[in-house]
């Protein structure tokens, strides 16, 4: 009976602990709310206060910045891309490549030269050898992009 009342004890402090804690959170997500229609009103405040020069001046700083990000996303994607092909080009070159661990960031940003139309990265990994003891070696890949697929035109190993 003891052990009873002791569980039921224990279950209302739980219930009513989870009442407190959701009105506690129910309050932030008020204040929250009411700091973003605050923001929101000084914004538009803001705003109307600006000559039309001045709003065109922020409306193309805005999509340049939009422009800049969205270029530097697709050129990190493109990096990791020419990278996955180099390590691709690696792992053929390799004695052991199921051995391989690639260092992180097991890539580097890829340069591209728009005269030959080619990318160059380079990647590190460390990987079993001839004599099976573990080494870390750098390459350097030129690759060149054909549609969606990377063709390999040199793999140089530039430490090992």
């Amino acid at each position: 009976m003891g052990c009873l009342v002791i569980i039921v004890l224990f279950t209302i402090a739980g219930i009513i602990g989870s009442c407190h804690g959701s009105r506690e959170e129910e309050k932030q997500q008020q204040a929250a709310s009411i700091e973003r229609e605050r923001a929101a009103k000084a914004e538009a405040a803001r705003l109307a206060a600006l000559t039309p020069e001045q709003r065109e001046a922020e409306a193309r700083a805005k999509a340049n910045k939009a422009k800049r990000e969205a270029e530097e996303a697709r050129r990190a994607a493109e990096s990791r891309e020419v990278a996955y092909a180099c390590r691709e080009m690696v792992n053929r070159r390799l004695k052991d490549p199921k051995s391989a661990e690639w260092e992180k960031p097991w890539y580097s940003d890829a340069t591209f030269d728009a005269k030959s139309n080619t990318f160059r990265t380079r990647v590190e990994v460390r990987a079993k050898n001839s004599f099976g003891a573990y080494g870390i070696s750098q390459f350097e890949c030129v690759l060149m992009r054909s549609g969606t697929n990377w063709t390999g035109l040199s793999l140089r190993e530039i430490r090992g």
